[in-house]
Parts: C-alpha cells; sequence; structure tokens
C-alpha cells in the first residue's frame, strides 16, 4: 500500500504546473482532475496523505520544491487542498489512514507516527464518521507494559493528549466508546504509577478519566467487573475519589460495587470490547495463533514469543499483563470442538503455563 501511495504522490505533483504557486491556482487544477472520476479523487486523497505523512525527507517533494523556486510544501498546505476537493466528509481519507495504521504501525518511524496523528486530530472537528474506528484501532497499538517500543510510548502520551483536547468528543458519543477509552487509560495508568518518568503522562490519564466518568459515567459503569478489576488498583488515588465514592453509595441495599461484581457476563458468542481493547494487537493476533494453529508439543518457544513481545518482564510491574491475558481467553476465545478435539493448543494448558511462569 506504501508503494501505492508513493505512486499516488508522483501523480498529485505532475498533475500541478510549475507556474501555479498559490493555493487557488493548485486548488483550481485539482478540482479539474477529479471531476473527471472518482477513481481519480481517491487518487488525489492518497498522494496528498502520502505527501503528508512523508514530509521534506522525500527527494520528491526536494525536487519539486527546486523546479518550482518555491518553498517547500508544509502539512497545512496539502491538508487545505485536501479539504478543497474532499467530497465524503473525509470518508476515504479516514479509511486510507485506518488502513496503513492496521497493516503499517509497526514499521512507522517517528515523523510518520506523529503526522498520522496530526491528520488524524484535524478530523475531530469534522464530523468524520469512520474517525472512531481510526481511534480504536490506534488505542489497540498501545502496549501496557513499560519495556514496549518506542513508537507505543509515543503513542500513549500523543494519543491521550488528543483526547483531552477533544474529551467532549469523546463524551458525546453514544455507544460504548467513552467506556473503551476510560478503561482502557484507566489500565494504562496503573501500569505509570511506580515510573518516575511517567508523572506528567499519568496526571493526563487520570484526568482524561475523571472527565469521561463525569460525562458518561452510566456508560463506564457498564464496563462492569472489568471496571472493578481495574479501579481495585486505584481505589487509594485521591485524584479519584469522586469515582470511589459513587461505587459505594448503596443501591437497594448494597453497594453498587457489588451489583457490579455479580453483573452477568456477555451473551453466547458475544466479545468483551473492554478486555480486548486491553491488550496490544499484536499480542492478540499471536494469541489467537496459538489457540488456533499451534500443535499443544510446541507451547514453550511460541509462549516465550508471546511474552517478549508483550514486553512482560517476571518480578517487575508488567506482570500485571499477564492478568489481561488470562482475562481475554476466559472471556473472549470460544475454541471449536474441531479444535477441542484436535491435538492444538488447548485454552486451559495456556492459561496453566501463564500462572505458572
Amino acid at each position: 500500500m506504501t508503494l501505492d501511495l508513493w505512486h499516488c504522490w508522483n501523480d498529485y505533483l505532475s498533475r500541478i504546473p510549475p507556474e501555479a504557486n498559490l493555493q487557488s491556482e493548485r486548488v483550481n487544477v485539482l478540482q479539474r482532475v477529479v471531476s473527471q472520476s472518482d477513481d481519480l479523487h481517491k487518487k488525489m486523497i492518497r498522494g496528498m496523505i502520502f505527501g503528508i505523512l512523508a514530509g521534506p525527507n522525500q527527494s520528491t517533494l526536494h525536487q519539486f520544491v527546486q523546479n518550482r523556486n518555491s518553498t517547500m510544501l508544509p502539512c497545512e498546505v496539502l491538508l487545505q487542498d485536501m479539504v478543497a476537493i474532499e467530497r465524503d466528509n473525509f470518508d476515504y481519507a479516514t479509511h486510507v489512514l485506518l488502513s496503513l495504521v492496521v497493516q503499517n504501525f509497526d514499521f512507522f518511524k517517528a515523523q510518520t507516527l506523529e503526522r498520522v496523528l496530526w491528520l488524524s486530530e484535524t478530523l475531530f472537528n469534522k464530523s468524520v464518521p469512520k474517525l472512531k474506528d481510526l481511534v480504536l484501532c490506534l488505542l489497540q497499538r498501545i502496549s501496557a507494559s513499560p519495556t514496549t517500543k518506542p513508537n507505543q510510548l509515543f503513542l500513549n502520551r500523543a494519543l491521550v493528549e488528543i483526547l483531552l483536547r477533544h474529551v467532549a468528543w469523546v463524551c458525546a458519543q453514544t455507544d460504548r466508546f467513552p467506556a473503551i477509552v476510560f478503561i482502557k487509560f484507566l489500565r494504562q495508568a496503573e501500569e505509570h504509577f511506580n515510573r518516575g518518568d511517567a508523572e506528567k503522562l499519568l496526571e493526563i490519564e487520570l484526568n482524561l478519566c475523571r472527565h469521561i466518568w463525569q460525562g458518561r459515567q452510566l456508560q463506564c459503569i457498564e464496563a462492569g467487573r472489568e471496571l472493578i478489576r481495574i479501579f481495585s488498583n486505584h481505589s487509594n488515588r485521591p485524584e479519584l475519589a469522586m469515582i470511589k465514592e459513587e461505587l459505594q453509595k448503596t443501591i437497594q441495599g448494597k453497594p453498587l460495587i457489588k451489583h457490579l461484581l455479580e453483573k452477568r457476563g456477555n451473551k453466547q458468542g458475544e466479545s468483551n470490547v473492554y478486555v480486548q481493547f486491553l491488550l496490544n494487537f499484536e499480542v492478540q493476533r499471536r494469541l489467537e495463533f496459538m489457540l488456533t494453529h499451534l500443535p499443544e508439543v510446541n507451547i514453550q518457544w511460541h509462549l516465550k514469543w508471546l511474552l517478549d513481545f508483550a514486553g512482560i518482564e517476571f518480578g517487575k510491574e508488567s506482570e500485571t499483563q499477564i492478568v489481561d491475558i488470562v482475562r481475554h481467553i476466559v472471556v473472549n476465545v470460544t475454541p471449536t470442538n474441531e479444535i477441542i478435539h484436535s491435538n492444538k493448543l488447548q485454552r486451559y494448558t495456556l492459561i496453566g503455563h501463564l500462572i505458572s511462569q
């Protein structure tokens, strides 16, 4: 897909005449191009997204500037061009970003990830339909491990800051989205309590959680046992005193916390999305492979393969991720009869190895 975007970027450059230095001139040219077909419209969108993400380090962009004796086209100018020709409320642009994150996140350079987040944030005030899907996809690229890869650490900090700036948009969503964000960053904050280099990040995470709780308390309560399981490690934090107070309120003769613990789980076949978003996407993908394709006799090497990627170091705070993994296996993995009666790795065997580490 990256190669396709590069070709689209070159096509975009080839269609801008050398004398078109003003934005109005570029926009007139682009509007004539995209009016020819929907495919050309999409091609120009892909090209401009590549230009924004690749930045001034691309030789083609450098040559483009030299040929026109003008300053470098900044991201803001390319975004203005995109705004001028978009015809679907950025639905296709969001689709392209989503596909890039799904397929290439682990290969993103720091600048590319920064530009993805910058471009994503510009969509918050435009009521883009697929924006929630993009945010959820980014959430699943964040790991709870303090030993995680640099991209994930940067994404954690940048995304929580963006969501705090747009917390009104988060709370305006009427589905489970606000509660998923709340549970995700409440869990992330748990990993950052004892890290001296993460005090500012912890403060932002807890601030975001407080705002979401105030705006969407009922949705957060719907998380049920996951809320109680994670909040139990936060119960003495003064920043979250108002949440503790609400959970201790008496309803029908017993505290709300008791009602949540007694709440029945999901319907058969329905995934627990709160648990699902606690785990990094790649950890889930490796779990799925192990529980559907791996012969049980090969568990030891693949268990190390799983835990090393998750960044779990035994005897340290990252061990708490094992609880998330076990919880995910219990509530979200339903083996078929074929797997149950095969030599493939069984859920109970994997759980036993995880808790005995």
